[in-house]
C-alpha cells in the first residue's frame, strides 16, 4: 500500500485504502497515494501541490502542457484564488514502466450545493487539459482515456457533476482522447498565428500593403507626440503596476461593448480583484515565473500607452491580455502598433506559434490564421447531478447559440452596458 504524504487529506488516505489491490504497485518514491491501474498505467493522486511540485516541474520540461497547466500558473492561482474560492486539489499522475506520463491537474469543488470535479484553475484558463508524454499521447486512445476516468472518478470521493470546460480538441499535436465522448462545443474557440521565419515576407503575406500603410501611418502619427519606446519589463513592481493597468482598460473596453467580462470585481475577496488579475499578480512575484510572463509595453514619453500580458512556453507565445489607454492616443490604434510589433519580436526571438487564445473579440479574427476548438463536458454521477447537468448544458447552449446570431447578441450587449453604466451611478 502506498504511503500517502504529510499534507494530504485522512480522506484520500482513506479512499485509496479501499481500492489498493495490494504491494505490487507501491511507490514509495512517488509523494501520492495509489489509487489504481490500468492497463500499464499506475494511477496516484495528491490533494496537494507542494509535495508533487518538483516531480510536476521537471516532467513539463518535455512533456506537452498549455501555460495554464505549467506548475508556476497552477500555483499562483491556487495561492492567489483557488484555496480561498473552496477548491481541492486533485491531482493524478500515471506511470507506466517506473516513468511519468501524464498528469491530470483537477479538483473537487462544490456550489449550489452539488460537489463538482473540475481542472484546477478552470475559472480562469483558458485551456484545459493534461499534462502529458507526447509519445503516450499518440497512442492513448478514448477508450485507455475513459478508463483512467473512471478510476479518477471513484478515488476523488462522492461527486455530483463533472464539470469541465474549454479543452482543447488536440494536445500534443493529436486529438485530445481525455474529452468525453458526450463533450459539447465551447461557446467560443481559440485563435491563433503560426509565425514563420522571415519576418517583412510573412507580415506581408499576413497584411495587405495598404494595411501596412495605414499602420505606419498611424506609427508615424503617434511618434510626433513624443518618444515612442517598445520595452519588455521584468522589475516585479513595475509589472505589477502594468498589470493593474492592463486589467483597468480591458475592463473599460469590456464594459464598453457590453461583452463579458471576466476581470469584474469578484465578491470572495475584501478588496474585489478578480481571481485573475490576483493571479497574474501573483505570478509577477514568484522567482521561478520571470521568464514565463512578459510584459511588453508601448511607451509615449516614459507613460505606456499599450500593454501585452504574455505567457511564453517553448515556441509559444500566448497573449492573456491586450489592452490599451482610452484617451487621445487610441485613434492612432496603439494597441495594434504594439501587436505587431510584438509579433514580429516573437517571431525574431525563435517563437512558432502566437497564440491569441480563446475568445470573440474582432482582433483574434482579424488576424488568426488558426483555430483551436474548445470542448466542455457537463455529465451528472449522482442523482442530483444528474439533475443538475441538463441545465448546465442548456445554459452552454445558450450561450453559444447567442453568439450565432448577431442581433439577438446585439440586444444582450446592450443590456449589458446598460448595467454596467447603472453600476457607476
Amino acid at each position: 500500500m502506498s504511503n500517502v504524504v504529510s499534507g494530504q487529506s485522512a480522506g484520500l488516505a482513506a479512499r485509496a485504502s479501499k481500492i489498493l489491490p495490494g504491494a505490487a504497485h507501491d511507490r514509495p518514491d512517488v509523494p501520492a497515494a495509489f489509487i489504481g491501474c490500468v492497463g500499464t498505467i499506475s494511477l496516484h493522486a495528491s490533494d496537494g501541490l507542494d509535495a508533487i511540485s518538483d516531480i510536476w516541474r521537471a516532467f513539463q520540461v518535455t512533456a506537452w502542457h498549455t501555460p495554464f497547466q505549467d506548475i508556476d500558473w497552477v500555483t499562483a492561482w491556487y495561492e492567489a484564488a483557488g484555496r480561498f474560492n473552496g477548491h481541492q486539489p486533485f491531482v493524478v499522475l500515471g506511470y507506466e514502466d517506473g516513468e511519468l506520463r501524464l498528469i491530470l491537474p483537477l479538483a473537487v469543488t462544490g456550489g449550489g450545493g452539488l460537489s463538482k470535479l473540475c481542472w484546477l484553475g478552470q475559472s480562469a484558463n483558458d485551456y484545459n487539459a493534461p499534462v502529458i508524454d507526447a509519445e503516450f499521447a499518440e497512442r492513448c486512445r478514448r477508450d485507455l482515456a475513459e478508463d483512467i476516468w473512471t478510476v479518477v472518478v471513484d478515488a476523488c470521493g462522492p461527486i455530483d457533476l463533472i464539470e469541465f470546460a474549454q479543452q482543447p480538441e488536440h494536445i500534443a499535436g493529436r486529438a485530445n482522447a481525455f474529452i468525453h465522448r458526450a463533450a459539447m462545443p465551447s461557446s467560443c474557440s481559440a485563435h491563433l498565428v503560426n509565425l514563420e521565419p522571415g519576418w517583412a515576407e510573412f507580415y506581408a503575406r499576413l497584411r495587405g500593403s495598404k494595411s501596412r500603410k495605414r499602420l505606419r501611418e498611424k506609427f508615424n502619427k503617434l511618434a510626433r507626440l513624443g518618444r515612442l519606446q517598445f520595452r519588455g519589463e521584468k522589475d516585479p513592481a513595475v509589472r505589477r503596476a502594468l498589470v493593474r493597468q492592463a486589467v483597468a482598460w480591458k475592463t473599460q473596453q469590456l464594459e464598453a461593448s457590453g461583452d463579458r467580462n471576466p476581470f469584474a470585481p469578484d465578491n470572495t475577496f475584501a478588496d474585489g480583484v478578480s481571481e485573475i488579475e490576483r493571479t497574474l499578480m501573483t505570478l509577477c512575484d514568484a522567482p521561478g515565473a520571470r521568464h514565463k510572463l512578459r510584459t511588453d509595453c508601448l511607451f509615449l514619453d516614459g507613460k505606456a500607452v499599450a500593454v501585452i500580458i504574455a505567457l511564453v512556453a517553448g515556441t509559444r507565445y500566448s497573449v492573456f491580455i491586450s489592452a490599451h489607454a482610452a484617451d487621445d492616443t487610441s485613434r492612432f490604434s496603439p494597441g495594434t502598433i504594439l501587436l505587431v510589433k510584438t509579433m514580429q519580436l516573437a517571431c525574431r526571438a525563435g517563437y512558432r506559434k502566437f497564440d491569441l487564445l480563446a475568445g470573440d473579440e474582432g482582433y483574434k479574427m482579424d488576424w488568426c490564421d488558426g483555430h483551436i476548438g474548445l470542448w466542455d463536458d457537463v455529465r451528472g454521477l449522482t442523482m442530483k447531478g444528474k439533475a443538475a447537468a441538463p441545465l448546465g448544458r442548456l445554459a452552454r447552449h445558450i450561450k453559444k447559440s447567442l453568439k450565432e446570431h448577431p442581433r439577438v447578441l446585439d440586444v444582450v450587449k446592450r443590456a449589458n452596458k446598460l448595467r454596467s453604466a447603472r453600476n457607476l451611478i
